[in-house]
């Protein structure tokens, strides 16, 4: 066997220079190339127990000119292929990919080198996929970064790429040729630029992501990109439906989680999950501070669910301020400003009742004051109700704003009672009230039970007046 190792490794060696075609520039065409070269080559096999044989193999061995970007190789037959320049590769990166990590699966294919031809298709992503074309680096540089460049949605922080309005671009090759006025096949994207996101509106399926005019100079991990349509400066991206996916749900959907990203929670914006009370609040709570030097600092954050495929922004806050509504999937950051230069705890909560309004808020300390829900109804618990302080309907009068419920045959002394939604999701104690007397506050959550004390024997009223919802107050009454 050994006999003829060399014979075939050097033949192997021809026809894999030969079959190395794929996704490279054409040759140079005044570019000469050299001559191929016949060796006459001896090979000696010694076999264990034989005689030592001397074999002459003639070999044909290419020879090589190099031109700048790439190797020229003649082979024997005469005919002209091209051995690949070292190159970069392109990868999608996106909300998919463990949370925007680069993910070696998710290389795109090269399916023409000479106009920078990249293809992958996504199948089956369980939200909508949000993504950017980047390089080999891990950190996100912005010299292997293909980003949306917005010429449509100048506001926007994604750019559909199944929105027709999106595609201005005709391609006809990577030399400037292009109709900004018909056909409109092709979005347009740039290297570096902003924050934008490439994205589609869809749920499942198969898209296939194409990119043209992508050049790539240098090798990994440190590549660079640049844009083979020198006139325009522009990279020409699109998406086709393959198979066709399903449009998302509107609005937050509390079963997948909330999540808050700030980089004042953490610096690369890594998403945190918020706590859900009750079903409809979400709240979470950060140490924040006034590190400037000017009278308040600005905090962006973004709220949405785990894989961004619905988040919520645009909207700006005030410390204990009203909840103010936030936008779906557009427009600027959230933003909060703290004023004060002492570390603080300060709480953000999410009301999802309305799951396509949702508001923001942010109030001071851990306590999120979610607010009694008279949605779900108003409870009130004590002995009176029953050995376990078993939960019982108040009445609600929605227009008054008011919950009552009357206890009868109570025995003269302290009676103690909370108040809270039937899930207990928001409960409120903490006060002592006085029979006749004015309405005190209730504290959610912290504090012990409530209490009044009854003179004799009797029957006594409790009314909460949740006008207030974050600031109800119970008054008791014969």
């Amino acid at each position: 066997m050994k006999k003829y190792l060399l014979t075939i490794f050097a033949v192997t060696m021809i026809v894999a220079a030969a079959l190395f075609v794929a996704c490279q520039p054409e040759v140079t065409p005044d570019e000469p190339a050299e001559e191929a070269t016949t060796t006459t080559v001896a090979t000696t096999t010694t076999t264990p127990g034989a005689t030592t044989t001397t074999v002459a193999t003639t070999t044909t061995v290419a020879t090589t000119t190099t031109t700048p970007g790439a190797t020229t190789t003649t082979p024997p037959s005469g005919s002209t292929t091209t051995v690949p320049p070292a190159s970069g590769k392109a990868y999608i990166r996106g909300n998919f990919t463990n949370n925007w990590t680069l993910v070696p699966s998710y290389e795109m294919t090269c399916t023409d080198k000479a106009t920078g031809t990249y293809e992958y298709t996504l199948k089956n992503l369980d939200a909508i996929p949000r993504f950017k074309v980047v390089g080999t680096s891990v950190e996100w540089e912005d010299t292997q970064s293909l980003k949306s460049y917005d010429e449509v949605n100048s506001t926007d922080l994604e750019e559909n790429l199944l929105d027709p309005a999106n595609k201005v671009w005709t391609v006809t090759g990577v030399t400037g040729e292009y109709d900004a006025a018909g056909g409109k096949e092709w979005a347009a994207g740039i290297v570096g630029g902003s924050m934008d996101n490439f994205t589609y509106p869809k749920i499942g399926g198969e898209y296939k992501v194409t990119v043209k005019g992508l050049g790539i100079s240098g090798t990994s991990p440190t590549e660079e990109f640049f844009a083979l349509d020198a006139d325009n400066s522009v990279i020409y991206i699109k998406v086709t439906e393959v198979v066709a996916g399903e449009d998302p749900v509107a609005g937050i959907d509390p079963s997948k989680g909330l999540y808050i990203a700030s980089p004042a929670i953490t610096p690369a914006w890594t998403m945190v999950e918020m706590t859900v009370a009750g079903g409809t609040v979400a709240y979470y709570t950060v140490e924040l501070v006034n590190d400037t030097t000017a009278d308040s600092k600005s905090v962006p954050f973004g709220i949405g669910n785990p894989d961004w495929d619905t988040k919520w922004t645009g909207t700006d806050v005030t410390v204990d301020g009203p909840a103010l509504k936030m936008t779906k999937g557009a427009g600027d950051n959230n933003t909060v400003l703290i004023t004060s230069d002492v570390t603080a705890d300060y709480t953000f909560v999410v009301d999802f009742s309305d799951l396509d309004n949702p508001t923001v808020r942010v109030v001071t300390g851990t306590d999120p004051k979610t607010g009694i829900d008279p949605a779900k109804g108003i409870c009130i618990a004590g002995a009176f109700t029953g050995a376990t302080w078993p939960m019982t309907a108040m009445t609600v009068d929605a227009v008054a704003k008011t919950a009552t419920y009357t206890a009868t045959d109570l025995t003269a002394g302290k009676v103690e009672f909370g108040i809270g939604n039937p899930d207990w999701s928001s409960k409120w104690v903490g006060a002592t009230a006085t029979v006749g007397g004015a309405a005190v506050s209730l504290t959610r959550h912290f504090g012990s039970n409530n209490s009044v004390t009854l003179a004799a024997d009797g029957d006594l009223t409790f009314t909460v007046d949740f006008t207030d919802a974050l600031n109800p107050t119970i008054k008791v009454s014969q």
